[in-house]
């Protein structure tokens, strides 16, 4: 069986665009399967095409009434990651938000936690700047460094997709 590997743009940029690419190349042979390398690519394996359309749902405990509700509702199972949740369907089937406000809820519950994320790595990052520019020791220095990249990196992670998913709510909460 042949895998594949497609960049993730950063669902929380360009989940329409994203799920519209995995569509075409699930009716070119190549069907989603997962992520890979931390969610940064998308894992597809070589199939028959078909035509299939793609959502994503977020729940943090799901049980086995809400996996009902989306089978009977014609959507399959494909990957779970964390609260996300991805399903596939025919391009027929009813989508799973229908309504604006759905959508804003949604979106509205990705930007708390984002946020809540943000704060969490800001912490860590604000004290790696405090200490790297106060420690006069040679050998502490570059841990401090290492150390400081690495709370740059997560809260940039936890940042951006904050910023999108504020951006989301925003432009939604005019439309309600």
């Amino acid at each position: 069986m042949k895998h594949k590997y497609v960049m993730n743009r950063g669902l929380a940029f360009s989940e329409e665009k994203d799920l519209r690419k995995l569509s075409d190349l699930a009716a070119a042979g190549w069907k989603f399967e997962g992520f890979a390398m931390f969610g940064f690519f998308y894992r597809l394996r070589q199939a028959e095409p078909e035509a299939v359309q793609y959502s994503i749902h977020h729940e943090q405990q799901p049980d086995s009434s809400y996996w009902t509700l989306f089978a009977e509702s014609g959507w399959r199972h494909v990957v779970s990651t964390g609260d996300m949740h991805v399903f596939e369907a025919a391009p027929e089937a009813v989508p799973m938000y229908t309504d604006v406000s759905t959508i804003h809820e949604n979106y509205l519950s990705l930007q708390q936690q984002f946020g809540r994320w943000s704060l969490w790595t800001l912490l860590p990052l604000i004290l790696m700047m405090v200490l790297t520019n106060v420690t006069q020791s040679v050998w502490l220095t570059p841990i401090l460094t290492v150390l400081l990249i690495m709370s740059v990196t997560a809260f940039v992670f936890s940042f951006m997709p904050y910023l999108a998913y504020l951006r989301k709510t925003k432009k939604l909460s005019r439309e309600l």
